[in-house]
């Protein structure tokens, strides 16, 4: 999945140089995976690349939400600590908004024209993360329905609630 999100996302061909090209068809789907990621992703403490504005709304967000010290700083610092990369990309599958990606310790997110969402997308996501972090986002291979349901309905609603504290 994680593969697929980031190939839909991969930067056009025509854009790439020949030797990136034929670099790049050496590589393999992982790789290439890690090459993209490279790309279009930053860390949450980076610099955003210059004329960069997918980087540049990234780097707001980390910045607004640096700036709330009981709700939202302490998901910046695990982010920083935790080498979480951020993705700001413009196709993700129909639905997402912005989602956590545990196997690639990435957070992707669509951008938004409405600054407050993005943010409060980010925080979700970084919660979730956070969640990962401490072996909360597992499912057991035994659990019945109303086990998986149950843990559902917590983790989102522990992110949606951290999506109000920083509204």
């Amino acid at each position: 999945y994680d593969q697929q999100v980031f190939q839909y996302n991969a930067p056009d061909a025509k854009t790439l140089t020949a030797p990136e090209q034929t670099r790049l068809a050496l590589l393999t789907a992982e790789e290439r995976q890690q090459y993209y990621m490279a790309k279009l992703c930053m860390m949450a403490n980076a610099t955003p690349a210059p004329g960069d504005a997918k980087q540049h709304q990234l780097a707001e967000a980390m910045t607004a939400l640096n700036g709330f010290p009981v709700s939202g700083k302490p998901l910046v610092d695990h982010a920083v600590a935790a080498k979480i990369a951020m993705c700001n990309l413009e196709n993700l599958p129909a639905g997402v908004g912005a989602q956590y990606l545990p196997v690639s310790n990435a957070i992707i997110a669509a951008p938004d024209a409405q600054r407050v969402s993005y943010i409060m997308h980010m925080a979700h996501e970084m919660l979730h993360a956070a969640q990962h972090s401490h072996g909360l986002l597992n499912y057991e291979r035994d659990w019945d329905i109303r086990s998986r349901v149950a843990r559902n309905l917590s983790i989102e609603s522990a992110a949606f609630a951290e999506e109000m504290m920083v509204a």
